[in-house]
């Protein structure tokens, strides 16, 4: 049965397969020493010139009756050229002042957990449990000066709860927020992921929509030098293909 066509929809077995692309907007600092030296904690916008908006795509997974599997992914490819106005110190290489930057920033994102999900009809919700996974590559350059590269990857658990609301047979709300607190052997990260969601539910059970998505990411690592206060936020649409049975 197609998804949302019976009263007991929320009690059946689900398959549900999305797509969707982020128009994220990055901001935040980040620093990367080396050596014991520390590095210079730079502003994403500021000092390596990221502000306007970026568009990444990523695909979702859930499936299950009340105990479900949920998989999602991302990545990100960012790169940005800016003239410096105070010196800078990347990994082990130092910008002056005025030196031309090329810098580039690249993420990747998933998410593998478990959702406790409750409900009846047209009201769903419920719990999830499981493990992020983050990765992220950064560097920068300028003639002359040379090149600098770091890489930081965190894995941890997270916690969170979802809303998934159809008041009228063609219009389904979803909101959703993940998060996790995560510290071991002087390594510390933090992760939050809150999404909301309008969509409009086709025939077959196709739907598309649009919402708004922030994710926020803080790690640091005192003893490879690198820490970073990160956020993602902006809007998105998706589309996509549930089956109830």
């Amino acid at each position: 049965m197609p998804s949302g066509e019976g009263e007991d929809a929320s009690l059946q077995r689900t398959v549900e397969i999305e797509g969707f692309y982020w128009n994220l907007s990055p901001a935040g600092q980040a620093q990367v020493g080396a050596e014991g030296i520390p590095g210079t904690r730079v502003d994403l916008e500021d000092d390596l010139g990221y502000g306007s908006a970026e568009g990444v795509a990523g695909a979702r997974l859930t499936t299950g009756r009340i105990v479900q599997f949920h998989l999602a992914y991302f990545g990100l490819d960012m790169a940005a050229r800016h003239r410096a106005t105070r010196t800078v110190r990347f990994e082990d290489v130092e910008f002056p002042v005025s030196a031309n930057v090329a810098s580039s920033l690249d993420a990747r994102f998933l998410l593998a957990a478990v959702r406790l999900r409750v409900g009846w009809g047209a009201v769903q919700g419920g719990l999830l449990g499981g493990g992020q996974f983050v990765d992220l590559d950064a560097a920068a350059s300028a003639e002359g000066y040379g090149e600098g590269a770091a890489q930081a990857s965190a894995g941890m658990p997270v916690l969170g709860g979802f809303l998934d609301v159809r008041p009228f047979r063609l219009l389904r709300l979803r909101a959703a927020i993940t998060g996790g607190d995560w510290g071991i052997e002087g390594v510390a990260a933090r992760f939050l992921d809150a999404e909301a969601t309008a969509l409009l539910c086709g025939p077959a059970g196709f739907f598309a929509g649009a919402g708004y998505r922030r994710i926020e990411v803080e790690g640091d690592d005192p003893e490879s030098q690198i820490s970073a206060d990160l956020t993602f936020a902006g809007p998105l649409v998706c589309a996509g293909w549930a089956w109830n049975w």
